[in-house]
C-alpha cells in the first residue's frame, strides 16, 4: 500500500489545487482530482503528439494555466457533499487498492497503455513515428491517451524510466477515483432525497459505494491487473447518473461532461457510448440554456479531435480497416452467424442483473413514484435507453469485428459488460434510496448557482411544490416550513 503513495500524490498535486479551488468540497475535489490530472495528460499528450515536443513540457504549461484561470476568474461550483460521504464511498470500494499487491502480467497492459506510455514518455515526435509505424499496429495506436499519458508523466517525475509497477499503481489509483467519483455521481442526484436526514445518507452513501464495488465483480481480475475497462466504464456510467437522473442546473452539467469527458479519452468504445449520452442529454435538457446543452458535446469535440489526429499521422484501426460493415449491409450469411454467439454471451452477463432491475424499476413505481417525482430525480427511461444503445452498438461491433468471434467474445465480453452492469445497478441504487423515505416526505431544495424551474428540462409531470401552501422559499428548511404552517394554523 505504501508503493501507491507517490503515484496517487503526483495526481494529487496536479489535479487537487484546481478541483478544490472551483468546488470547495474536499471530499468531491479529491475524487476527481486524479481525473482533472489524468484529462491534463489527455490533452498534452495531443498537443504533444500535433507538435513533436515534450510531453512534460505541455502537462506542466496546462496544469498553471488551468490553476492561474481559477485564481483569475474564481469560478465556483455548487458540487457540495459532506467528505464524510465520500470517504465512506471510498472506504467500501478500497479492496480495488489491495490488487495493487499483484504483480502487472496482463498482456492488453503491456501491449497497450504502457507500451504507448512509453511513447509518449519519450516525445512527440517518437510518439508520432510509433503510431503510424505499421509493425506496431498490433497496439492499437488510435487508443485515446488518458492512461497512457498520465502513466508517462508520472514516470518522468518518478526517475524517467518505464516501470511496469509505477504504471499498474497509476492505472489502479485512476480506476479507483473512477469508482469513487460515479459514488459522488449517485450521491449528488440524490441529494435533495437525503439532506437533513443522517441516517438516510448514511445508507445512502453505502449503498453509492457497493454499487460501486459491485461493478468490479465483472471481470473484476482485469480492474486490478492495468486494464481500463472499469474505469471508463465508472466515469461514463458517472457522467449518465448526472446528466439523465440529476435534478438539472448549469454545475451538475459541467461535472457530467467533465466524467464524460475522461470516459472518451479513455477507450474507443466510451466515444459511440458517449455520443448516445449526449443525445440523450440534449433531448432531456432541450428547454435549457443554449450554453448547458453545448457543455456536454465538448467531450466528444475532444474525444474526435484526437480520432483525426492519430488518423492523420498514420495510426491504424482494426476495426476500420478490417471491419465487415459490407458484408453486414449486403446480409452476409457468416456475419449474421456471428450474432447468435454474441447474444448468448452477452444474456449470460447481463439478463440476471436486467431482470432484477426490471423487477426493482417495477416496484419502486408502484412504492415511491411520487417521492421520486419530489426529489426532482429523473426518469429511468433514459437509462434504459441509453443501455439499449450501448448493447446494440457493441452488438454490431462483434459483427463486423475482424477476429474470429469464439476468441474475440472469450477474451472482451466480460469487460465490454462492466459499463451496462453499472448503469443497471445505478437504477437499482437510487430506487433503493428513495424506498428509505416515508411516502409524504417534503424536501428542501438546496441553494444552487441559479434558480431550476420544474418545467425546464425535467421529465416528470409538473406536481404542485410541496412549499406551495406555506410560502416558504424553496431553499427553505423542513423545520422552517413546520413552523410556517403552525403559525398560519394557530392565526
Amino acid at each position: 500500500m505504501k508503493a501507491l503513495l507517490v503515484p496517487a500524490l503526483w495526481l494529487l498535486l496536479l489535479g487537487f489545487p484546481s478541483s478544490w479551488l472551483v468546488l470547495r468540497s474536499v471530499g468531491v475535489a479529491l475524487a476527481v482530482a486524479p481525473l482533472l490530472a489524468g484529462l491534463t495528460c489527455a490533452l498534452a499528450a495531443m498537443i504533444a503528439v500535433a507538435t513533436h515536443t515534450s510531453l512534460v513540457l505541455w502537462v506542466v504549461v496546462l496544469a498553471l494555466a488551468l490553476l492561474a484561470g481559477v485564481l483569475v476568474w474564481s469560478p465556483r461550483m455548487h458540487i457540495r457533499l459532506p467528505a464524510w460521504e465520500v470517504g465512506v464511498v471510498a472506504l467500501i470500494t478500497t479492496p480495488l487498492l489491495l490488487m495493487a499487491r499483484v504483480s502487472p502480467w496482463a498482456w492488453d497492459s503491456h501491449s497497450i497503455w504502457w507500451f504507448h506510455a512509453e511513447w509518449f514518455r519519450v516525445g512527440g515526435a517518437r510518439a508520432t513515428d510509433a503510431m503510424a509505424n505499421p509493425l506496431l499496429a498490433f497496439s492499437h495506436p488510435d487508443y485515446p491517451p488518458l492512461t497512457s499519458a498520465t502513466v508517462a508523466t508520472i514516470w518522468r517525475v518518478t526517475g524517467d524510466r518505464p516501470d511496469a509497477r509505477v504504471a499498474l499503481l497509476v492505472t489502479i489509483v485512476l480506476t479507483w477515483s473512477a469508482l469513487v467519483s460515479f459514488g459522488v455521481a449517485l450521491l449528488w442526484t440524490l441529494r435533495h432525497a437525503t439532506a437533513g436526514r443522517l441516517p438516510v445518507r448514511l445508507l445512502a452513501a453505502g449503498l453509492a459505494g457497493f454499487a460501486a464495488l459491485a461493478a468490479t465483480g465483472s471481470a473484476s481480475l482485469y480492474a486490478g491487473a492495468g486494464y481500463v475497462d472499469h474505469q471508463w466504464a465508472a466515469w461514463f456510467a458517472g457522467a449518465a447518473v448526472l446528466l439523465l437522473l440529476a435534478p438539472p442546473d448549469r454545475d451538475t452539467t459541467i461535472l457530467g461532461a467533465v466524467l464524460l469527458a475522461g470516459a472518451m479519452l479513455t477507450k474507443n468504445e466510451a466515444q459511440v457510448a458517449g455520443i448516445g449520452l449526449v443525445v440523450l442529454a440534449t433531448i432531456r435538457h432541450r428547454r435549457r440554456g443554449r450554453v448547458e446543452i453545448t457543455i456536454p458535446w465538448i467531450p466528444v469535440v475532444l474525444s474526435f479531435a484526437w480520432t483525426a489526429l492519430a488518423r492523420l499521422l498514420g495510426a491504424r484501426s482494426d476495426l476500420l480497416e478490417g471491419g465487415r460493415f459490407g458484408q453486414l449491409l449486403r446480409g452476409n450469411t457468416e456475419v449474421i452467424d456471428r450474432l447468435h454467439p454474441t447474444l448468448v454471451a452477452t444474456r449470460d452477463i447481463v439478463l440476471g442483473v436486467a431482470l432484477a432491475t426490471v423487477a426493482v424499476n417495477v416496484l419502486g413505481a408502484l412504492w415511491c413514484r411520487g417521492v421520486r417525482r419530489r426529489a426532482r430525480v429523473g426518469s429511468d427511461l433514459w437509462m434504459w435507453g441509453l443501455l439499449a444503445g450501448y448493447l446494440a452498438a457493441l452488438t454490431v461491433t462483434y459483427l463486423i469485428s475482424p477476429y474470429d468471434i469464439a476468441w474475440h467474445l472469450n477474451s472482451s465480453i466480460g469487460r465490454t459488460m462492466v459499463a451496462p452492469l453499472m448503469i443497471l445497478i445505478s437504477i437499482m441504487t437510487v430506487w433503493s434510496v428513495l424506498a428509505l423515505l416515508p411516502h409524504g416526505a417534503v424536501f428542501a431544495t438546496t441553494p444552487g448557482p441559479e434558480p431550476i424551474d420544474e418545467d425546464d428540462g425535467d421529465d416528470h409531470p409538473r406536481e404542485a411544490s410541496p412549499h406551495a401552501e406555506t410560502g416558504a422559499h424553496p431553499a427553505a428548511s423542513v423545520e422552517e416550513i413546520a413552523t410556517e404552517v403552525g403559525t398560519r394554523s394557530n392565526t
